[in-house]
Order: C-alpha cells, then structure tokens, then sequence
C-alpha cells in the first residue's frame, strides 16, 4: 500500500512528512495499527495513493529553490527611489536603537559593579559584627565564670565567719 503525507506526523512507527510517497507494509499490525487512523477522519494526515500514482510522483524531480519573479514592469524609478529611501530610514532607525541599547547595557553594568562593591563592603561589616559579637560572648562567659567563682569565694568567707 502507497500513502502520501497531507500533513506532517509524528507516530510510533515513525515520522510521516507532508508531500512525501511512504510504501507501508499491509500485512504488518503494527504499522497498520498506527497508519490506519491517520488515513481517516474529516481532514486525513495521509492519502492512500496507487502503484501507478506512486511511481508517477517518484519520478517527477521535486523542486526545492523557489522560481525567481520578474520585476514589476509598471514600478517606476521613483517608487523604486521611495522604496529605498523607507528601507534607509528603517536601517537608520534599527541603528539608533542599538545605540541606545548599547548605552543602557552600559550604564547596567556600571551600576552592577557598584551594587557589587556595596554588597563587598556590607560583608565585611557582617563578618566584622559577627567576629565582635563573638568577641563579646566570650568576654561575657569569662565574666560569668568569674561571677560564679566569687560568689562561691564570698559564701565560703561567709561561711567561715560564722
């Protein structure tokens, strides 16, 4: 059996392209299974084609560069002139857009460096905060423990007077 592609599909048995001639084996389920369907319904993926009409179409060359136009006789020189003169204002148009692009990508990355030297400096205040702070909680342990040694010192003195 001959079938050609209306549309393209994507399938198990494999990809189907618009245009192009498949031969499908009948006597093969699961192809069957799989072509069938799309050989059905309103708008068919693919047409069932015969031997004749397959090897008709295979042996026409297929076209692929499009065919060159003509230019349009009635265009005068001064619509052609208009013409170019609209493609230079949109050329110097497209440029002054990049320009300003480019200016603005400028000015992000000078405003990215100092955020980034701004946030350097607030790191090194964090790390100088924490190592005070850490500082601090020693000195605060080390005074506890001194606390603690001169109470026990001043009930001992208190204990002894008695």
């Amino acid at each position: 059996m001959f079938v050609k592609g209306l549309s393209t599909r994507h399938t198990a048995v494999g990809t189907f392209r618009f245009g192009v001639i498949y031969e499908i084996d009948d006597t093969n389920h699961e192809v069957r299974k799989h072509v069938l369907p799309l050989l059905q319904g309103e708008s068919p993926a693919l047409e069932k084609i015969s031997k004749a009409q397959a090897e008709k179409a295979m042996a026409t060359p297929t076209q692929f560069t499009p065919e060159a136009t003509a230019p349009d006789p009635e265009a005068t020189a001064s619509d052609l002139r208009g013409e170019v003169g609209k493609a230079k204002a949109a050329q110097k148009d497209a440029e002054e857009k990049a320009d300003a692009a480019e200016k603005r990508a400028a000015e992000a990355e000078g405003k990215l460096s100092a955020q980034e030297d701004e946030l350097l400096k607030a790191l090194e205040a964090r790390d100088a905060a924490l190592h005070s702070a850490t500082d601090l909680e020693q000195g605060m342990a080390a005074a506890q423990k001194e606390i603690a040694e001169l109470q026990t010192k001043i009930a001992d003195l208190q204990g002894a007077s008695k």
